[in-house]
């Protein structure tokens, strides 16, 4: 097969080594792991202070499974780059790659490496342009050719309708997993540090709840209320009536279990009073 002018071409050439040099080197500092490595004080940050940049070196890192996979996707796609034959293949999944790594770069506000990023995904864009034609014809299936008397109208209208609830479909179980299975606002959602626990009456065996030093009421997933003591967080659900004042945390969230809490709820301003049969808390709201 004959090569075009444009496969012929210095830029052609340059940018197919340009790039494979950088995902050579990309690929093989995730190898050597230096990159996606998390510093000792990112660590301990709080995961709301952390910046975008450590956000996606800690979520890219944590799995060193995965981080080995996204090596060797980038080791293959420059190797395919330097054979004449599978260049466009090479450049296929590489531009794929750079392209969600530029708008990674873009959102979560990584600049020191945008510009590498934009240049090597237009660089790969070009390749990719001049093997356009034969990628279009293989990969996009021609027209179908038009059938003697033309095509019957409940046909049309059948393949049109299967495609809207197909779409729609996926778009009311979106919505409905959002608006009516995880978020259904109550007036505690919220975080609340504990300020104080009494017992009343004679000493009863603890429970998680009693060393709890900061409860969240989840305003993202219905009903889930988080504890977290010194020995980690605890997963529970809470049940809340508004009308009546009425509070209950259960020991679990997907098993009822165990009750934790069965009482009243006081709110005044940014404080609440929970009382039960066992036990009066004083918590009051932490910002968000």
């Amino acid at each position: 097969m004959q090569r075009s002018h444009a496969e012929s071409s210095a830029a052609y050439s340059f940018c197919r080594y340009f790039v494979a040099f950088w995902m050579f080197g990309y690929g093989f500092a995730k190898v050597f792991r230096s990159q996606f490595v998390s510093l000792l004080h990112e660590l301990d940050t709080p995961f709301g202070d952390l910046s975008g940049f450590a956000l996606v070196w800690g979520f890219f890192g944590y799995s060193d499974t995965y981080r080995l996979f996204i090596a060797a996707a980038e080791i293959v796609g420059a190797a395919l780059l330097l054979y004449r034959r599978t260049t466009p293949l090479g450049a296929l999944l590489l531009c794929g790659m750079l392209g969600n790594i530029v708008l990674i770069d873009i959102f979560y506000t990584i600049g020191e490496a945008l510009l590498m990023a934009l240049v090597l995904f237009g660089m790969s864009g070009y390749i990719l342009s001049v093997h356009w034609a034969p990628l279009q014809a293989a990969l996009i299936l021609p027209a179908e050719a038009p059938r003697p008397g033309g095509e019957p109208r409940s046909r049309v209208w059948m393949r049109y309708g299967a495609r809207t609830m197909v779409f729609g479909a996926a778009v009311l179980l979106a919505y409905w997993a959002k608006f009516h299975a995880k978020t259904r606002p109550t007036p505690i959602d919220g975080r609340w540090r504990v300020e104080s626990i009494v017992a009343k009456g004679a000493p009863s065996p603890g429970t998680v709840l009693d060393s709890a030093v900061m409860i969240y009421f989840e305003p993202e997933f219905a009903y889930r209320a988080v504890l977290r003591t010194p020995n980690g967080f605890r997963q529970a659900r809470f049940d809340v009536d508004a009308g009546k004042r009425h509070l209950r945390i259960r020991k679990s969230y997907w098993n009822p279990g165990r009750v934790l809490f069965d009482g009243r709820y006081q709110l005044q301003g940014n404080r609440m009073r929970l009382e039960d049969a066992r036990s009066v808390l004083l918590l009051s709201r932490a910002p968000r």
